[in-house]
Protein backbone atom coordinates (compact mmCIF):
# COMPACT_ATOMS: atom_id res chain seq x y z
CA UNK A 1 0.00 0.00 0.00
CA UNK A 2 1.05 3.56 -0.67
CA UNK A 3 0.58 5.85 2.32
CA UNK A 4 0.60 9.50 1.31
CA UNK A 5 1.69 12.07 3.90
CA UNK A 6 1.34 15.84 3.64
CA UNK A 7 4.58 17.13 5.16
CA UNK A 8 3.64 20.80 4.96
CA UNK A 9 2.71 22.56 8.16
CA UNK A 10 4.19 24.02 11.32
CA UNK A 11 7.60 23.01 12.64
CA UNK A 12 5.88 21.04 15.42
CA UNK A 13 3.82 19.09 12.90
CA UNK A 14 6.85 18.33 10.75
CA UNK A 15 8.73 17.12 13.83
CA UNK A 16 5.74 14.89 14.68
CA UNK A 17 5.79 13.43 11.17
CA UNK A 18 9.55 12.90 11.25
CA UNK A 19 9.63 11.11 14.61
CA UNK A 20 6.66 8.89 13.82
CA UNK A 21 7.28 7.94 10.22
CA UNK A 22 10.95 7.14 10.65
CA UNK A 23 9.66 4.43 13.00
CA UNK A 24 6.59 3.44 10.97
CA UNK A 25 8.50 3.22 7.67
CA UNK A 26 11.15 1.00 9.27
CA UNK A 27 8.55 -1.26 10.92
CA UNK A 28 6.46 -1.65 7.74
CA UNK A 29 8.92 -2.05 4.84
CA UNK A 30 6.28 -3.66 2.58
CA UNK A 31 4.51 -0.31 2.32
CA UNK A 32 5.62 2.80 0.43
CA UNK A 33 5.33 6.29 1.90
CA UNK A 34 4.64 9.19 -0.45
CA UNK A 35 5.93 12.35 1.22
CA UNK A 36 4.37 15.47 -0.33
CA UNK A 37 6.41 18.68 0.04
CA UNK A 38 5.67 22.18 -1.26
CA UNK A 39 9.32 23.29 -1.20
CA UNK A 40 12.82 21.78 -1.22
CA UNK A 41 13.02 19.36 1.69
CA UNK A 42 15.53 18.41 4.33
CA UNK A 43 17.31 15.22 3.12
CA UNK A 44 17.00 13.81 6.66
CA UNK A 45 13.30 13.19 5.90
CA UNK A 46 14.29 10.46 3.45
CA UNK A 47 15.22 8.04 6.19
CA UNK A 48 14.50 4.76 4.38
CA UNK A 49 14.24 3.28 0.89
CA UNK A 50 10.44 3.06 0.98
CA UNK A 51 10.07 6.88 1.11
CA UNK A 52 8.97 8.56 -2.15
CA UNK A 53 9.51 12.34 -1.98
CA UNK A 54 7.48 14.57 -4.28
CA UNK A 55 7.54 18.38 -4.46
CA UNK A 56 4.48 20.23 -5.73
CA UNK A 57 4.64 23.93 -6.49
CA UNK A 58 2.12 25.71 -4.24
CA UNK A 59 -0.58 27.89 -5.76
CA UNK A 60 -2.15 30.98 -4.22
CA UNK A 61 -5.62 29.45 -4.57
CA UNK A 62 -6.04 26.59 -2.11
CA UNK A 63 -8.46 24.68 -4.34
CA UNK A 64 -5.76 24.39 -7.00
CA UNK A 65 -3.39 22.97 -4.40
CA UNK A 66 -6.06 20.49 -3.32
CA UNK A 67 -6.57 19.44 -6.95
CA UNK A 68 -2.84 18.88 -7.44
CA UNK A 69 -2.65 16.72 -4.32
CA UNK A 70 -5.77 14.78 -5.32
CA UNK A 71 -4.25 14.07 -8.75
CA UNK A 72 -1.03 12.96 -7.08
CA UNK A 73 -2.89 10.55 -4.81
CA UNK A 74 -4.63 9.07 -7.84
CA UNK A 75 -1.39 8.81 -9.82
CA UNK A 76 0.39 6.88 -7.06
CA UNK A 77 -2.73 4.85 -6.15
CA UNK A 78 -2.52 5.95 -2.52
CA UNK A 79 -4.45 3.84 -0.03
CA UNK A 80 -4.66 6.56 2.62
CA UNK A 81 -3.76 10.25 3.01
CA UNK A 82 -2.32 11.61 6.30
CA UNK A 83 -2.80 15.37 6.54
CA UNK A 84 -3.68 18.38 8.69
CA UNK A 85 -6.20 19.61 6.09
CA UNK A 86 -8.55 17.26 4.29
CA UNK A 87 -9.29 17.66 0.58
CA UNK A 88 -11.89 16.44 -1.91
CA UNK A 89 -10.74 12.93 -2.80
CA UNK A 90 -11.95 9.34 -2.78
CA UNK A 91 -8.80 8.32 -0.89
CA UNK A 92 -9.47 7.69 2.84
CA UNK A 93 -8.04 10.50 4.96
CA UNK A 94 -6.41 10.42 8.40
CA UNK A 95 -6.62 13.95 9.76
CA UNK A 96 -4.10 15.19 12.34
CA UNK A 97 -6.24 17.66 14.32
CA UNK A 98 -4.49 19.49 17.13
CA UNK A 99 -5.33 23.15 17.77
CA UNK A 100 -6.58 24.32 14.36
CA UNK A 101 -9.25 22.58 12.32
CA UNK A 102 -12.56 23.29 10.60
CA UNK A 103 -15.88 21.45 10.72
CA UNK A 104 -15.62 20.72 6.99
CA UNK A 105 -12.18 19.21 7.34
CA UNK A 106 -13.28 17.06 10.28
CA UNK A 107 -16.29 15.67 8.42
CA UNK A 108 -14.25 14.64 5.35
CA UNK A 109 -11.84 12.52 7.40
CA UNK A 110 -12.31 8.79 7.93
CA UNK A 111 -10.23 9.00 11.11
CA UNK A 112 -9.28 12.02 13.21
CA UNK A 113 -6.13 11.91 15.30
CA UNK A 114 -5.84 14.33 18.20
CA UNK A 115 -3.37 14.72 21.05
CA UNK A 116 -5.52 14.38 24.19
CA UNK A 117 -8.88 13.29 25.55
CA UNK A 118 -9.52 16.98 26.22
CA UNK A 119 -9.17 17.86 22.53
CA UNK A 120 -11.24 14.81 21.54
CA UNK A 121 -14.08 16.20 23.64
CA UNK A 122 -13.66 19.59 21.94
CA UNK A 123 -13.91 17.97 18.50
CA UNK A 124 -17.15 16.14 19.39
CA UNK A 125 -18.76 19.56 19.77
CA UNK A 126 -18.65 19.75 15.96
CA UNK A 127 -21.12 16.80 15.96
CA UNK A 128 -18.38 14.32 15.05
CA UNK A 129 -18.86 10.67 16.07
CA UNK A 130 -16.40 10.03 18.92
CA UNK A 131 -15.63 6.55 17.49
CA UNK A 132 -14.02 8.33 14.56
CA UNK A 133 -11.61 10.22 16.86
CA UNK A 134 -8.41 8.58 18.13
CA UNK A 135 -6.28 10.01 20.93
CA UNK A 136 -2.61 9.71 19.98
CA UNK A 137 -0.45 11.28 22.67
CA UNK A 138 2.58 13.14 21.40
CA UNK A 139 5.96 11.68 22.19
CA UNK A 140 8.46 13.75 24.11
CA UNK A 141 12.00 14.46 22.98
CA UNK A 142 14.38 13.17 25.59
CA UNK A 143 16.22 15.91 27.46
CA UNK A 144 18.61 14.36 29.92
CA UNK A 145 19.61 15.61 33.38
CA UNK A 146 22.91 17.46 33.33
CA UNK A 147 25.85 17.42 35.73
CA UNK A 148 26.14 19.88 38.62
CA UNK A 149 29.06 21.68 36.96
CA UNK A 150 27.08 22.21 33.75
CA UNK A 151 24.12 23.54 35.73
CA UNK A 152 26.38 26.05 37.46
CA UNK A 153 27.74 27.29 34.12
CA UNK A 154 24.23 27.79 32.76
CA UNK A 155 23.06 29.59 35.91
CA UNK A 156 26.12 31.85 35.70
CA UNK A 157 25.44 32.67 32.04
CA UNK A 158 21.70 33.28 32.26
CA UNK A 159 20.86 34.09 35.91
CA UNK A 160 23.98 35.68 37.42
CA UNK A 161 24.74 32.41 39.18
CA UNK A 162 21.34 32.23 40.88
CA UNK A 163 18.66 29.55 40.87
CA UNK A 164 15.75 30.35 38.58
CA UNK A 165 12.20 29.49 37.61
CA UNK A 166 11.78 28.90 33.87
CA UNK A 167 8.63 29.72 31.94
CA UNK A 168 8.36 29.07 28.22
CA UNK A 169 5.80 28.74 25.43
CA UNK A 170 3.17 30.93 23.83
CA UNK A 171 2.59 33.27 26.78
CA UNK A 172 -0.47 35.52 26.47
CA UNK A 173 -0.43 39.05 28.01
CA UNK A 174 -2.81 38.09 30.84
CA UNK A 175 -0.71 35.05 31.72
CA UNK A 176 2.46 37.12 31.68
CA UNK A 177 0.92 39.73 33.99
CA UNK A 178 -0.22 37.09 36.50
CA UNK A 179 3.16 35.37 36.33
CA UNK A 180 4.98 38.63 37.09
CA UNK A 181 2.58 39.49 39.91
CA UNK A 182 3.18 36.04 41.38
CA UNK A 183 6.94 36.47 41.12
CA UNK A 184 6.63 39.85 42.90
CA UNK A 185 4.82 38.17 45.80
CA UNK A 186 7.47 35.45 45.87
CA UNK A 187 10.33 37.99 45.94
CA UNK A 188 8.74 40.02 48.73
CA UNK A 189 8.06 36.98 50.87
CA UNK A 190 11.24 34.96 50.33
CA UNK A 191 13.97 37.61 50.02
CA UNK A 192 16.01 35.22 47.86
CA UNK A 193 18.21 35.63 44.80
CA UNK A 194 15.83 33.47 42.77
CA UNK A 195 15.34 34.75 39.23
CA UNK A 196 12.69 34.24 36.57
CA UNK A 197 13.73 33.25 33.04
CA UNK A 198 11.16 33.52 30.28
CA UNK A 199 11.63 31.90 26.86
CA UNK A 200 8.57 33.09 24.90
CA UNK A 201 7.66 31.89 21.43
CA UNK A 202 7.02 35.50 20.51
CA UNK A 203 7.31 38.95 22.08
CA UNK A 204 5.00 41.75 21.01
CA UNK A 205 4.98 45.40 22.08
CA UNK A 206 2.57 44.74 24.95
CA UNK A 207 4.79 41.92 26.21
CA UNK A 208 7.93 44.07 26.20
CA UNK A 209 6.15 47.09 27.71
CA UNK A 210 4.84 44.97 30.59
CA UNK A 211 8.40 43.85 31.35
CA UNK A 212 9.79 47.38 31.04
CA UNK A 213 7.47 48.64 33.75
CA UNK A 214 8.00 45.67 36.07
CA UNK A 215 9.44 46.39 39.52
CA UNK A 216 11.73 43.33 39.61
CA UNK A 217 12.75 43.55 35.94
CA UNK A 218 16.44 43.22 36.86
CA UNK A 219 15.69 39.70 38.08
CA UNK A 220 13.70 38.67 35.03
CA UNK A 221 15.60 37.54 31.94
CA UNK A 222 14.27 36.92 28.44
CA UNK A 223 16.12 34.03 26.84
CA UNK A 224 16.00 32.91 23.23
CA UNK A 225 13.51 30.15 22.51
CA UNK A 226 16.18 28.19 20.68
CA UNK A 227 15.72 24.42 20.82
CA UNK A 228 19.40 23.62 21.33
CA UNK A 229 20.06 26.19 24.05
CA UNK A 230 16.68 25.80 25.71
CA UNK A 231 17.34 22.13 26.50
CA UNK A 232 20.25 23.08 28.77
CA UNK A 233 18.40 26.04 30.28
CA UNK A 234 15.48 23.73 31.09
CA UNK A 235 17.71 21.08 32.64
CA UNK A 236 19.39 23.65 34.91
CA UNK A 237 16.14 25.23 36.17
CA UNK A 238 15.08 25.03 39.81
CA UNK A 239 11.50 24.53 38.65
CA UNK A 240 9.50 24.80 35.44
CA UNK A 241 6.49 27.12 35.56
CA UNK A 242 3.94 26.58 32.79
CA UNK A 243 1.61 29.56 32.82
CA UNK A 244 0.14 28.98 29.36
CA UNK A 245 -3.47 28.48 28.25
CA UNK A 246 -3.09 26.52 24.99
CA UNK A 247 -3.26 22.75 24.78
CA UNK A 248 0.39 21.92 23.96
CA UNK A 249 2.02 19.83 26.66
CA UNK A 250 5.43 18.90 25.25
CA UNK A 251 7.36 21.43 27.35
CA UNK A 252 6.14 20.14 30.70
CA UNK A 253 7.12 16.61 29.71
CA UNK A 254 10.55 17.77 28.56
CA UNK A 255 11.08 19.40 31.96
CA UNK A 256 10.09 16.18 33.73
CA UNK A 257 12.47 14.18 31.53
CA UNK A 258 15.47 16.13 32.84
CA UNK A 259 14.45 15.93 36.52
CA UNK A 260 13.01 19.43 36.81
CA UNK A 261 9.82 19.73 38.91
CA UNK A 262 6.77 21.24 37.23
CA UNK A 263 4.25 23.74 38.56
CA UNK A 264 1.55 24.44 36.02
CA UNK A 265 -1.88 25.81 35.28
CA UNK A 266 -4.72 23.34 35.66
CA UNK A 267 -6.32 24.01 32.26
CA UNK A 268 -7.14 22.04 29.12
CA UNK A 269 -5.12 18.84 28.61
CA UNK A 270 -2.43 19.57 31.21
CA UNK A 271 -3.96 17.71 34.23
CA UNK A 272 -4.69 14.73 31.94
CA UNK A 273 -1.06 14.58 30.84
CA UNK A 274 0.74 15.38 34.10
CA UNK A 275 -1.48 13.43 36.47
CA UNK A 276 -0.07 13.59 40.00
CA UNK A 277 3.41 14.57 38.78
CA UNK A 278 2.85 18.33 38.86
CA UNK A 279 1.84 21.05 41.30
CA UNK A 280 -1.23 22.84 39.92
CA UNK A 281 -2.33 26.47 40.13
CA UNK A 282 -5.17 28.60 38.81
CA UNK A 283 -3.80 30.57 35.83
CA UNK A 284 -6.09 33.48 36.68
CA UNK A 285 -5.04 33.73 40.33
CA UNK A 286 -1.55 35.19 40.77
CA UNK A 287 -1.64 34.54 44.53
CA UNK A 288 -2.17 30.84 43.84
CA UNK A 289 0.79 30.83 41.43
CA UNK A 290 2.92 32.58 44.08
CA UNK A 291 1.85 30.04 46.72
CA UNK A 292 3.02 27.16 44.52
CA UNK A 293 6.31 28.93 43.79
CA UNK A 294 6.90 29.39 47.51
CA UNK A 295 5.91 25.82 48.35
CA UNK A 296 8.38 24.29 45.91
CA UNK A 297 11.06 26.70 47.11
CA UNK A 298 10.56 26.12 50.84
CA UNK A 299 9.77 22.40 50.90
CA UNK A 300 12.56 20.29 49.42
CA UNK A 301 10.57 17.11 50.09
CA UNK A 302 7.74 18.34 47.84
CA UNK A 303 10.25 19.29 45.16
CA UNK A 304 11.96 15.88 45.25
CA UNK A 305 8.63 14.04 45.19
CA UNK A 306 7.61 15.95 42.06
CA UNK A 307 10.94 15.12 40.41
CA UNK A 308 10.49 11.39 41.11
CA UNK A 309 6.88 11.36 39.97
CA UNK A 310 7.81 13.30 36.83
CA UNK A 311 10.50 10.75 35.92
CA UNK A 312 7.86 8.01 35.99
CA UNK A 313 5.12 10.02 34.27
CA UNK A 314 7.24 10.96 31.26
CA UNK A 315 7.95 7.28 30.49
CA UNK A 316 4.37 7.02 29.16
CA UNK A 317 5.05 9.49 26.35
CA UNK A 318 7.64 7.92 24.07
CA UNK A 319 7.78 8.35 20.30
CA UNK A 320 7.65 4.54 19.99
CA UNK A 321 4.25 4.51 21.73
CA UNK A 322 3.07 7.43 19.59
CA UNK A 323 4.14 5.73 16.35
CA UNK A 324 2.36 2.50 17.31
CA UNK A 325 -0.87 4.41 18.05
CA UNK A 326 -0.65 6.48 14.86
CA UNK A 327 -0.16 3.35 12.75
CA UNK A 328 -3.33 1.83 14.22
CA UNK A 329 -5.21 5.00 13.26
CA UNK A 330 -3.84 4.84 9.70
CA UNK A 331 -4.96 1.21 9.39
CA UNK A 332 -8.36 2.14 10.79
CA UNK A 333 -8.78 4.83 8.12
CA UNK A 334 -8.31 2.23 5.38
CA UNK A 335 -11.09 -0.11 6.56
Amino acid sequence: MVIAVDINGSGKYQHFIYENFKRIAAQHPVHSFLFIFDKPFDPSFIFSQNIIPVIIQPKKISLLNDHKISSLLKEYKAGVFVTTKTIKTKVPQCLIAWDKFTAGSLKKAQVIVTASAFSKKEITRYKIDENKIDVVYKGVDEIYPIAFEEKEKIKEEYANGNEYFLCTGLIQPDNLLNLLKAFSVFKKMQKSGMQLLIAPQETGKEFLETLRLYKFKSEVKIVENNTGKLAGITAAAYAFVYSVTHADYSKVLEAMSCNVPVITGNEKAIPEICGGAALYFDNNNYKDIADKMMLIFKDENVRQQLIEKGKEQVKKYTWDNTADSLWKSIEKACR
